[in-house]
């Protein structure tokens, strides 16, 4: 009981610091992107799932108290307050997850030189050598044999059809090159990261024609993001 309330306590302070910086990075979002764009929908959402979140493991964390004191009286309280936490936790979970994917949409549009904390964080990370080998390792082990341990690179890796993966091999092959060059633009890799974990995109489906246009879209992307005249780029 004694830990739960202390994770509590850290859940709160860490929630609440998260909600005191919000408005200003929705205020900096509306005025960059506009109030209709879907990152500033995307902070709003996760906001919200985070003030439910603070509330929760606010009233949480006293119950816990109240039954640490002696009192029987708050263990109802605290066991279905751990319950909604649990719920709301993985609803902010995926709104997490779905502002992620609106800041990938963002770098690859373009428009990620924009002074927005989320997007300079993730613009930082993508970049970073070892984000861009692991994920060139994830795109070259797409099809392929596990190995010797049974062990496979990415999760992607256990749901893509190999007979698809053969297909576009090279395109593959060159993807993984691609992100291992120093040069790589962000644009690219953001687009390399988006194709792996989005869940309904050409990676996962059985027409090779439609992913290797994607593929070739990430590969121009990758080389040289400044050209903007590309027919990828216009897909």
């Amino acid at each position: 009981m004694v830990r739960r309330e202390a994770w509590s306590a850290g859940l709160a302070m860490h929630l609440g610091s998260q909600i005191q910086s919000t408005p200003q990075a929705i205020r900096a979002a509306e005025a960059l992107l506009g109030a209709r764009h879907p990152l500033v929908a995307a902070l709003e959402r996760r906001a919200v799932a985070a003030r439910q979140l603070l509330a929760v493991s606010a009233v949480l964390a006293l119950s816990v108290s109240v039954v640490l004191a002696g009192s029987a009286e708050g263990l109802p309280v605290a066991l279905a307050g751990a319950g909604v936490a649990v719920v709301l936790g993985w609803r902010l979970a995926l709104q997490a997850a779905e502002l992620r994917d609106r800041v990938w949409d963002v770098l690859i549009s373009e428009k990620g030189e924009f002074p927005l904390a989320s997007v300079e964080w993730e613009r930082s990370r993508l970049l970073e050598p070892t984000v861009r080998a692991e994920l060139a390792r994830a795109y070259e082990s797409l099809g392929a044999e596990p190995d010797g341990s049974g062990q496979v690179p990415c999760r992607a890796w256990v749901i893509v059809a190999p007979s698809v993966m053969a297909k576009v091999r090279q395109e593959l092959a060159l993807i993984a090159a691609l992100l291992r060059d120093d040069e790589a633009s962000v644009r690219g890799v953001a687009a390399a990261q988006k194709l792996l974990c989005d869940g309904t995109s050409s990676l996962f489906g059985r027409d090779d024609v439609v992913l290797s246009q994607d593929l070739h879209r990430i590969a121009y992307l990758l080389g040289d993001a400044s050209r903007s005249s590309s027919p990828w780029l216009s897909r």
